[in-house]
């Protein structure tokens, strides 16, 4: 099964999961990161 990693700032990641998931229903495969202004790029990435 193909998985989708949804990467965005803020929390815009976290809606466009739960709009999905509003229209067709729980997706097992999606995974969210959020991105805020403070976070540490490095760190990020190693998460």
């Amino acid at each position: 099964m193909i998985g989708l990693v949804l990467v965005t700032h803020g929390k815009l990641a976290e809606e466009f999961h739960h709009a999905v998931e509003h229209v067709v229903g729980p997706q097992k495969c999606i995974e969210t990161v959020s991105i805020g202004p403070e976070d540490d790029m490095d760190q990020r990435r190693q998460d």
